[in-house]
């Protein structure tokens, strides 16, 4: 067959009025577009986009992955590349558990807000050896020491493994200067350290006291001094009082003690570190530990691979459980990927596909392959059944193909919106270029995500679209679910061709 693209500029007029036109508003319901608006509520929604066929013998599509099947994190970026397309992320790897959020409803990983405690360490004589790579945040819970002394503390020291380089940190001001990194009376909030450390690293804190420009005493937990002491989860709090009057260790640290059995009950993920920075002498009663009170909390990560959490997100979420072991999800190359939402001549032949979203007595919209009339009779959301390519060796549908498009909608948090997908295929959604639903990976079943947009930081009344991909890999099932509250507003599709072939 010849190569040929059908242009026409009267179908593209007439297709540009088709898809303005499937937003109709018809006999519904009135809805907020902002406080003082009210529009109607359409009984359907036409979104119109752009569906693509692939040879059977393209090696992306009916593939098994060298990890399993199964959903996989890691197959796309967390942001659309600069063409508006998914952008090849390469660092592949199998989901063994998805993760949940508070309602237990699965979630894309990269919007999992979580602190995974990480347990998997020990106290050995002042140092704390962590056996899992890790994260932390430091806290200053506490500092009281007599007026006129200034306090520094140095709050991270970081060894890494075989007693490699030494990583200081100085979240609260330098380490040597009495003045700018005083923090006796001062409010301090939590610091996140930069990095991700490895397994078998160590840490220890030290802190200093001056009394002008002289120092008074410094300790290290290194030196497992006896004026510091190194608490985690289930150990007994001492029973000190405080010295002049000073604000006690147990009210600094009332929060994390069982008062009844005086035990400390931080979580298990987080270690205590109390300083004595005013005597050497520990049978003085100036000794009472609350000079410098340090709470350091370890998190790990999901994976190596990077993960993003969400301002807005609650922080009880169930992060997902990744197989560390790396996979290709059964694609072959970053340039293979690349030309599942791109016209390519001689791979793929394109034409527009209308997505028909419903209203239902609840207010939501929803397409449903398996109520919609046409994907019903076929057996399951199969758009290009003999057309395109031609239909698998064998089978009666046409399975290998990909479809996109997008959408806009006005964010009105009284609404509550919200975004389901379940599918047994790729899909990835991108709200204004990052990614919140993440579905990738040959799967030998469905999977089904949502996002709640009220965890994504927008602003009440403002512009945002969607934008939707799909990638049918799989040569047995086809499906497509669909569901949203928002009212969403079609985007053009600057496509006149019926195919686009060679």
């Amino acid at each position: 067959m010849k190569n040929k693209k059908i242009y026409s500029l009267l179908v593209y007029i007439l297709l540009v009025v088709m898809s303005v036109g499937t937003f109709m508003l018809t006999n519904g319901q009135g809805i907020r577009h902002s406080l003082a608006q009210v529009v109607t509520r359409p009984d359907s929604i036409s979104i119109m986009g752009k569906v693509r066929d692939f040879r059977e013998t393209n090696a992306d599509f009916g593939s098994t992955p060298s990890g399993g099947f199964g959903q996989h994190f890691g197959i796309v970026t967390e942001e659309l590349g600069n063409t508006g397309r998914p952008v090849f992320g390469g660092d592949i790897h199998r989901i063994v558990d998805p993760a949940t959020n508070a309602a237990g409803a699965t979630i894309a990983p990269s919007m999992a807000n979580f602190a995974r405690g990480l347990t998997n360490f020990e106290i050995v004589d002042g140092r704390v050896i962590i056996h899992e790579d890790f994260k932390a945040t430091v806290e200053i819970l506490g500092v009281d020491i007599k007026s006129g002394i200034n306090l520094v503390p140095v709050t991270f020291v970081i060894t890494t493994l075989g007693g490699g380089s030494n990583i200081q940190h100085e979240p609260f001001g330098p380490y040597d200067d009495p003045d700018s990194g005083n923090v006796n009376g001062v409010a301090l909030t939590p610091y996140e350290l930069p990095g991700l450390y490895p397994a078998g690293a160590t840490i220890t804190v030290a802190g200093k006291s001056w009394q002008g420009s002289n120092t008074m005493l410094e300790v290290d937990s290194d030196a497992n001094s006896p004026q510091v002491l190194v608490l985690r989860n289930g150990d007994s709090v001492p029973d000190i009082q405080p010295f002049e009057n000073q604000t006690s260790l147990a009210d600094y640290i009332s929060d994390y003690v069982n008062a009844a059995t005086n035990i400390v009950t931080i979580a298990e993920n987080q270690v205590f570190y109390l300083f004595e920075l005013g005597t050497t002498n520990m049978n003085s009663n100036a000794a009472d530990f609350q000079d410098l009170v340090v709470l350091v909390s370890l998190v790990t990560p999901a994976s190596s691979a990077s993960t993003t959490t969400t301002g807005c997100a609650p922080s009880d979420d169930l992060d997902a459980m990744i197989d560390p072991s790396a996979s290709d999800a059964g694609i072959q190359s970053q340039d293979s990927f690349d030309m599942w939402f791109k016209d390519t001549l001689g791979v793929n032949m394109s034409r527009r596909l209308a997505l028909d979203l419903q209203l239902q007595p609840d207010d939501t919209y929803i397409f449903d392959d398996t109520q919609d009339p046409l994907y019903s009779s076929r057996g399951g959301f199969f758009p290009v059944d003999d057309s395109g390519f031609g239909n698998e060796t064998g089978s009666d549908h046409n399975q290998s193909f990909t479809y996109q498009f997008n959408a806009s909608f006005n964010y009105i948090a009284s609404d509550y919106p919200y975004l389901t997908v379940r599918s047994n295929a790729d899909v990835w959604v991108y709200l204004n270029g990052v990614l919140v639903i993440d579905m990738g990976g040959v799967h030998q079943g469905e999977l089904e995500q949502r996002i709640d947009l009220s965890r994504l930081c927008l602003t009440d009344g403002d512009g945002y679209e969607i934008s939707f991909f799909y990638a049918q890999r799989n040569m047995t099932q086809s499906s497509l679910y669909f569901e949203t509250n928002l009212v969403l507003i079609p985007s053009l599709v600057p496509v006149a061709s019926l195919w686009y072939y060679d």
